[in-house]
Parts: C-alpha cells; structure tokens; sequence
C-alpha cells in the first residue's frame, strides 16, 4: 500500500490537466491572436479556421450561438491608405474574401454550419 498516495495524486493531476483544456474548447471561450501575413491556422471551439492574408493582423473569435461565430479582423499597421486583403476558410467550405473597413477593424457573423459571412 506504499506509494498509492503518489498514485492518486499523480491520477488526479493527469485527469486534469485533461479535462481543463477539453472544457475550455468546450465551452468556446472568445480568443485574440495576432496572424502573420500569409497562411495562417487558428483553432476555436473545435473549428481549424485558415487565415489567408498579406499583411499582419489581428483577429478575435466568439461564440454567437449554436453556428455562428462573431470574427473581428483588425489590421496592424501604421498607415490607414493600406490595403489590406484578408480571407478565411473552415471546414469544406471555398475560401471567403472579406471585405474590411479602409479605417480599422471590421466584424463579420460566420456561420459555421454553411460556410457563409455577414458583416
């Protein structure tokens, strides 16, 4: 019987270091990441979203509803006359070219059950 304390306690900090990060996915908690230009891959609420883009930017997701997901694209540069092309795509779904503000940061609902974006 020498040892099943460790045991027990070795048990319990593996089941959570599991279950945290299964929580966390499950419970889609909104995430910011900075995307480099080129392609990019960010994983939220067990969708892998492809960021296609030529210049660095910064994005944000969360959780709308059961299929949509609210994403805010903000580019990271100094001069507002930049353009900036910026594309993403999911799952089966053609890429989706988005349209973005000429002075900072745009919205867009996508539904993740038909490949679709709304501004």
């Amino acid at each position: 019987m020498k040892g099943t304390g460790w045991l027990l306690a070795l048990t319990a900090v593996l089941l959570i270091g599991v279950a945290v990060p299964a929580a966390a996915d499950e419970c889609a908690l909104a995430i910011d990441k900075t995307v480099a230009s080129g392609v990019s891959l960010v994983r939220f609420d067990g969708i892998a979203y492809r960021i296609f883009t030529d210049k660095p930017i910064a994005v944000a997701f969360d959780r709308v509803d059961d299929v949509r997901v609210q994403l805010t694209v903000k580019p990271i540069f100094v001069q507002p006359t930049m353009m900036c092309e910026v594309a993403v795509q999911w799952g089966c779904f053609p890429p989706l070219v988005l349209s973005l503000d000429g002075g900072g940061g745009s919205s867009f609902l996508l539904n993740t059950e038909t490949g679709y974006a709304e501004k």
